[in-house]
């Protein structure tokens, strides 16, 4: 019987200051669980920035390095990858994307609680809602 879903994403976690290809795979694992588990591809690229830039990291996303972590990931159990039609926001017309899901979001959810970079990436987005509906919070 293979290693479970959350020992392989503690391994990533773990092992994600080796090799950039690593540092993305857990940062896609962190955006995919702030999403709930369910991202496009072509959304990745913005989410992915989002997270650089409030961690103070200029960084940008290169779709090879991105596909390649989507492909290890998929080996891995941890994602699954469809391929699928979607419609054009402000235009007639679809095109054609991959659709991202964690295959157990709990699971995943379960490591991740203990990972400082994602519970303050969820606590700063929590605060900025709060303040936006007028509920108060940090400034």
């Amino acid at each position: 019987m293979g290693e479970g879903i959350p020992a392989k994403v503690a391994n990533i976690l773990a092992s994600e200051g080796e090799s950039k290809l690593n540092g993305l795979m857990a940062d896609l694992i962190r955006v995919l669980a702030v999403y709930k588990g369910v991202s496009w591809r072509s959304e990745l690229f913005v989410d992915l920035s989002k997270m650089y830039e409030f961690l103070g990291r200029v960084e940008t996303v290169n779709p090879r390095l991105l596909d390649e972590a989507l492909e290890r990931l998929s080996s891995e159990g941890l994602i699954r990858v469809e391929e699928r039609v979607r419609g054009l926001m402000l235009s007639p017309g679809t095109y054609r994307d991959k659709l991202i899901h964690l295959v157990d979001l709990p699971d995943v959810m379960r490591v991740l609680v203990r990972d400082r970079c994602f519970r303050e990436y969820m606590r700063d987005r929590y605060e900025r809602v709060r303040r936006r509906i007028g509920l108060g919070g940090r400034p």
